[in-house]
């Protein structure tokens, strides 16, 4: 048995904060046998885990107690309070999660010391320094994040270090000498492989005026050259991919871990020719999820939002451009210049962002080339499939028609705004009861004051998050995990990073 319980209570129950905002609380300590410590300390930083290497932040200390001798059954009370980190902010993904922690220290002269720790939500608050400023420009992501300092070390540490230093300088100078050929074969076939493209398609000129962007935005880019010779495309896109990438291990044992969020693409020219002499100019959009996967960048774990404008030529180099997006919160984010789209883009033709992968308008004039027709998308023909049956008369044929449909791009989220609006008998196996003011902003005030109910569909294995009323406050707070409770609802959304119906209760 321990020498005493740590335990740890927070001033507010569902542990929610925004970013800036005071945490307060208070730590109770108690001792199951005699004992004296050198001091309490209690420190509060960020960490990842999954299935990467632990990245953390830098731990800021506070010194509760000095020295102080405990007795069997002394039960002791100590508050703390500090103002919470504004980034990165709480994240549970599949192979990246960020947590905000409090642990706690007894420094236990010639034993182990004892300790314990709990975690907090950090919702979007202040905004960090990073991230004020132009949509245009990046912001330095690992800047963002604060980092464990590293070790001055002794002196005999630095010789050391620097003579290591100096072994592999010249380690990687033999190496480069050795390499020098093939650096030299790679930089011809890169150089033949742009020549060649470029003799095709001439100058290409791919521009996005924003580079941070929001949750639901339409992020705007345009395209144009002229070909110098005539050839046929397979087609002419731009694919949005957001990833968690999670690195484990190091050197020989270092492993890679990728999740795809999300993937979706708009199809700027299908499959056809393109005419030597001919412009091809277009601007487009795509449209970006609700989404709370913000970009984070640590040493061993990120979340990457990636957009790859291609143009894809048969049996030839293509050609392409990669865009490497920040998702930010909306209150992290500037205007852009009138509001609502960026001004600085030719305007495109229909106004309007192409829809995920489909065609733009095929009757639209600036196009190239011979008779098009619209590509159709899974999206399209599961929501069709969906309208051509029967309006589902249960949660449960909703569920089968979204587990039938593909996880990524759009389909399952415009499967669940065809139902908008619709009343369904939903019985949910609790997993977690928590209060909804932390996401007050996602809600609207019937529910502001109710709870918050994430679990599964009872006899399915799909996710759920329910808003409750205010007036069902009470009956939810008497649940617990295991339970099953039966509700009316209205179906929100789809939560596309949690891959799970958003429910609100009727």
């Amino acid at each position: 048995m321990s020498r005493c319980d740590i335990h740890i209570a927070f001033d507010r129950d569902d542990r929610t904060y925004r970013g800036g905002e005071r945490v307060s609380g208070m730590v109770t300590i108690r001792a199951h046998e005699d004992f004296r410590c050198n001091g309490i300390l209690l420190q509060h930083y960020w960490k990842t885990h999954g299935r990467g290497n632990v990245d953390s932040g830098t731990r800021q200390e506070i010194r509760l107690q000095e020295a102080w001798s405990f007795s069997a059954g002394d039960e002791r009370e100590f508050p703390f309070e500090f103002d919470s980190e504004r980034w990165p902010l709480t994240y549970r993904g599949h192979f990246v999660n960020v947590d905000h922690v409090v642990q706690v220290s007894l420094d236990i002269p010639w034993a182990r010391d004892s300790r314990h720790e709990e975690d907090f939500i950090v919702l979007p608050g202040d905004i960090p320094e990073q991230f004020r400023g132009d949509r245009t420009e990046s912001a330095d992501l690992q800047d963002a994040v604060a980092k464990k300092p590293a070790s001055s070390g002794g002196l005999v540490a630095k010789v050391l270090l620097g003579l290591l230093v100096l072994i592999i300088a010249g380690l990687l100078i033999v190496l480069f000498t050795m390499l020098l050929p093939i650096f030299i074969v790679v930089g011809i076939v890169t150089w033949l492989r742009r020549t060649a493209v470029r003799r095709r398609l001439g100058e290409v000129e791919c521009r996005a005026p924003v580079v941070k962007v929001g949750p639901e935005e339409p992020w705007r880019f345009h395209l144009a050259f002229t070909p110098r010779r005539s050839f046929r495309i397979n087609e002419i896109s731009a694919r949005l991919l957001v990833q968690e990438v999670a690195v484990s291990g190091s050197g020989t044992n270092k492993t890679t871990h990728r999740h795809t969020l999300y993937d979706d693409k708009v199809i700027l020219e299908p499959s056809g020719f393109l005419t030597a002499g001919e412009s091809f100019s277009r601007s487009s959009a795509l449209n970006l999820p609700d989404t709370q996967a913000w970009s984070i960048k640590t040493d061993d774990n990120s979340i990457e939002w990636t957009v790859d404008v291609r143009i894809d030529i048969p049996w030839y180099p293509d050609w392409s451009k990669k865009f490497e997006l920040q998702m930010l919160p909306p209150a992290f984010l500037s205007p852009l210049p009138d509001g609502s789209a960026d001004t600085t883009l030719p305007p495109d033709p229909s106004d309007t962002p192409a829809p995920s992968g489909a065609a733009s308008d095929p009757s639209d004039n600036s196009r190239t080339g011979s008779d098009r027709e619209p590509l159709s998308s899974s999206a399209d023909s599961a929501v069709d499939a969906v309208d051509r049956q029967s309006v589902p008369a249960t949660i449960f044929e909703l569920v089968s028609a979204i587990q039938a449909a593909d996880r990524y791009g759009s389909e399952r989220s415009r499967i669940a705004d065809s139902v908008a609006g619709m009343e369904f008998d939903v019985p949910i196996l609790i997993d977690r009861v928590s209060s909804t003011l932390g996401l007050s902003d996602a809600v609207d005030p019937d529910h502001r004051d109710g709870r918050t109910i994430t679990g599964t569909i009872a006899g399915t294995e799909q996710d759920v998050q329910l808003f409750t009323r205010a007036a069902s406050a009470d009956d939810a707070d008497a649940l617990t995990r295991g339970d099953v409770w039966e509700a009316r609802v209205h179906v929100r959304k789809w939560d596309s990073l949690y891959s799970r119906l958003v429910l609100s209760e009727i």
